[in-house]
């Protein structure tokens, strides 16, 4: 049994990396650059103390989703040497979530974003009506001063790196599904949102596969796959290793 740590350590006798994210630890990290990055954008607001708040953010929706996401940004878009990179995640709604962040998450900087230049053109209609008082604040009003579009522009720009390695030709999402039911509800539905989200699935396993009855096997996959045409499909059946491969 080999221990795994939060931070990829190598795996002894190979040239793997293994880690196993923490989502905790990951999402007291996402949490603290958060507030790292309100503070600083929004300085002039700290006489309201806004501590509270920032406490809160640990338990806001969607933080397990980032931590999951950071981790996984940290290595597709870092500085690793790796060949391959194989994240092992739960076939359930979390990686649907996660999977569609960047997207939405691009989404929303673009609305804020035209809603922040609303901001500063009336600012500055604001700041021409008034720049005959001396005693009056001078806030910036060009997108390039504003350091909350300087933050907007910044996370733009590190989202799409990610967005960009997700959908790109060397990343495939690979489906393993089981024969019963509910596996297979769940399975249906992580296809169809990957389509959704435009991100490539090309390899679905078939796992517990019934070896003593293929016909039931070709139902099932029809089932699940027919949708899908060109995934390949790897059988792994009860009790053994590999044991055949089939193109749908």
């Amino acid at each position: 049994e080999t221990a795994v740590s939060h931070e990829p350590a190598p795996y002894a006798g190979t040239t793997l990396d293994l880690q196993e994210v923490d989502l905790e630890r990951a999402g007291r990290a996402v949490v603290r650059e958060h507030v790292a990055v309100l503070e600083q954008t929004y300085r002039h607001l700290q006489p309201l103390n806004l501590e509270r708040y920032f406490k809160l953010l640990r338990y806001a929706p969607g933080i397990e989703e980032y931590a999951a996401l950071a981790a996984l940004e940290r290595v597709l878009t870092g500085s690793s040497d790796y060949a391959h990179v194989v994240c092992d995640t739960p076939p359930t709604g979390l990686t649907l979530r996660m999977l569609a962040l960047p997207q939405l998450t691009l989404d929303w900087i673009g609305r804020l974003a035209a809603l922040r230049r609303e901001i500063l053109d009336k600012r500055h209609t604001i700041y021409r009506l008034s720049r005959g008082d001396e005693t009056s604040t001078t806030l910036p009003y060009r997108a390039a001063d504003d350091p909350v579009m300087r933050t907007l522009d910044a996370m733009q720009a590190r989202y799409t790196r990610l967005q960009t390695a997700l959908a790109g030709p060397d990343t495939d999402v690979v489906v393993v599904f089981n024969p019963d039911r509910l596996a297979l509800a769940e399975s249906r539905r992580l296809l169809a949102g990957l389509a959704a989200l435009g991100l490539s699935c090309r390899t679905a396993w078939h796992n517990k596969f019934p070896a003593g009855d293929p016909a039931e096997a070709e139902r099932v996959e029809a089932a699940l796959l027919g949708p899908y045409p060109g995934i390949r499909r790897i059988r792994v059946g009860t009790g053994h290793a590999w044991d055949t491969e089939l193109a749908v």
